[in-house]
C-alpha cells in the first residue's frame, strides 16, 4: 500500500501491521501491510510517475496485492463490502477459511459472490466462502421456465453454472460443466450408454460406457459421486489431464430411471463440497421436471470406441 504519513500504521498484538487511517479498507483483517509512505521518499515528481505507471492514479491510498494493482481507497471499499475483497484474499492464501466464516458472523452486511472459492491445487482442503445459490437458481429458473426443449435447456443451464463458478472463483473453479444423456444402443435394447450432451468446456469423450470412469459410476448407482481427487478412482477416463477433482449428479426420472448425468470437473484437488453436490442436485431436478425428453427415443448406433 502506498499512502501517506496521515494514515500512520499500527502495529497489532500479534506483530502484524495494519493502517490506521485505512483501517476501514481492511475492516478486522490483521494482515501484513506494507505500507511506502510516500512523503518520507520525498514525495517528489517520480515516486506518483511510478504509480501513474502501474496503477493510472497518482492520488493515495493505493492497494496492491501479491505485487498486483487492485485498486485505490474508494475501489477497496467498494470490494470490501461487496465481498470480492474477500475472494482476492483468499485466492491469494492471506486468509483461510475458518477467518472467512468468523468475518461473515460479525460483518453480516457484506455480501459475498455466489458459490465457493476453493484453494491451489496443492492443498487437500477446500476453502469455502458463505454460498448464495439462490441467485444461481434464480438465473436458471428464468432461463428454462417457458422453454421445454432438452438441448436449450441444458445448454443454457451448463453456461449458467460454469460461468457463475468462473465469475466467483476464478479459473481455478472449473474447467468442464456438461451434460450426458443415456441412449439405447442400436440392436440391443438392453445396453445403454452415456452420449455427450451441452457442455462448457473442452471438446469431452463422446461416448461413456455405464461400467466406466465416474458417470458411469453416477448412473450405474444412481448415487452422486464426489471425488476429492481423480487420480484415485479407479477407472477414471482422463478426458481432460487438467481436471483433478469431480462431481458427477445422476439425473433420475420421476421412475428412477437413469435419465443421463450433470457432471462437473475442476483442476483442483478437493475442488467441490456436499454443500455444492446439493445445489446440483437441485439444478438437475430443474432440468428434469422442466424438459422433453421425448428426443432420447432414438436409439444410437453401437460404436467401437468406447470414446
Amino acid at each position: 500500500m502506498w499512502s501517506t504519513t496521515t494514515d500512520p500504521p499500527t502495529i497489532l498484538p500479534n506483530g502484524l501491521t495494519q493502517i490506521t487511517g485505512t483501517s476501514p479498507l481492511f475492516p478486522n483483517i490483521s494482515i501484513l501491510v506494507i505500507d511506502l509512505k510516500i512523503d518520507e521518499r520525498g514525495r517528489d515528481k517520480e515516486e506518483f510517475e511510478r504509480l501513474a505507471l502501474v496503477s493510472g492514479r497518482r492520488t493515495v491510498p493505493v492497494v496492491f496485492l501479491g505485487g498486483e494493482w487492485i485498486g485505490g481507497g474508494d475501489d477497496i471499499k467498494r470490494m470490501g463490502s461487496d465481498g470480492t475483497l474477500l475472494t482476492k484474499l483468499l485466492l491469494s492464501s492471506i486468509i483461510d477459511n475458518d477467518f472467512v466464516n468468523d468475518y461473515i458472523k460479525q460483518n453480516k452486511s457484506v455480501r459475498i459472490p455466489p458459490l465457493l472459492t476453493p484453494t491451489t491445487s496443492t492443498s487437500k482442503t477446500p476453502i469455502i466462502s458463505p454460498i448464495i445459490y439462490n441467485e444461481v437458481i434464480k438465473e436458471i429458473k428464468g432461463l428454462i421456465e417457458s422453454e421445454s426443449d432438452l438441448i436449450a435447456n441444458a445448454s443454457n443451464i451448463s453456461s449458467a453454472i460454469y460461468n457463475a463458478i468462473i465469475s466467483s472463483r476464478g479459473v481455478q473453479g472449473c474447467n468442464w460443466v456438461g451434460f450426458y444423456f443415456t441412449r439405447r444402443v442400436e440392436n440391443d435394447g438392453e445396453e445403454r450408454v452415456l452420449v455427450l450432451g451441452p457442455f462448457m468446456g473442452k471438446p469431452a469423450c463422446r461416448r461413456i460406457r455405464l461400467s466406466e470412469g465416474v458417470c458411469g459410476a453416477a448412473a450405474r448407482t444412481k448415487e452422486v459421486q464426489l471425488v476429492k481427487d481423480v487420480h484415485d478412482f479407479p477407472g477414471h477416463i482422463a478426458c481432460d489431464s487438467a481436471s483433478n477433482s469431480e462431481v458427477v449428479i445422476p439425473l433420475l426420472s420421476k421412475e428412477n430411471e437413469v435419465l443421463g448425468v450433470f457432471d462437473l470437473d475442476c483442476p483442483v484437488l478437493n475442488g467441490y463440497s456436499e454443500e455444492d453436490a446439493e445445489f446440483l442436485e437441485k439444478v438437475g431436478r430443474m432440468l428434469v421436471e422442466g424438459s422433453d425428453w421425448g428426443i432420447l427415443d432414438r436409439e444410437v448406433e453401437a460404436s467401437e470406441g468406447g470414446h
